[in-house]
């Protein structure tokens, strides 16, 4: 018992970084980019309300799943409708080290080592009736209707 007490202590007490970047639809530049140092542990989803409260960037959404980053639309104004067959649904999607989990945020745990989050706006295709793709970077396609000179996401 005396062990894990040890244990648990000298991980809650362990100090470690989270890089974060948040990408909009229009560049692969990110918005905005955060090194941020933390103690403990703590969720993606906790972590991603406290950090984007505590810089003001908008957002919409819990500490279990975000509606809309950097105040990207959300509902039908977030379709991109390609033709009879097709459309995009776009909105917030976020990578670990480079990894989509298919987990919620709140459910992914932070605290172990350094880290690189990247809350991203991100895509799935609807064609014929069947979804194609998960998360896929918006800003890779860059689509006119969030692109324009007066959008610019």
């Amino acid at each position: 018992m005396k062990y894990l007490f040890i244990v648990l202590y000298l991980v809650s007490s362990h100090a470690f970084s989270i890089n974060l970047k948040l990408i909009g639809a229009c560049s692969d530049k990110p918005i905005y980019e955060l090194d941020i140092q933390l103690k403990g542990f703590i969720s993606l989803g906790e972590f991603t309300v406290r950090t984007f409260e505590q810089n003001s960037i908008p957002y919409i959404g819990n500490e279990i799943a975000l509606n809309s980053i950097l105040n990207f639309p959300t509902g039908l104004d977030a379709l991109e409708v390609i033709d009879n067959h097709t459309m995009r649904a776009h909105g917030a999607c976020y990578m670990v080290d480079g990894v989509i989990p298919e987990i919620f945020p709140a459910n992914l745990v932070l605290g172990l080592e350094n880290q690189s989050i990247t809350w991203f706006i991100g895509y799935s295709t609807f064609i014929d009736g069947a979804w194609i793709g998960q998360c896929d970077f918006t800003s890779n396609i860059a689509p006119e209707q969030f692109c324009s000179n007066k959008n610019n996401l």
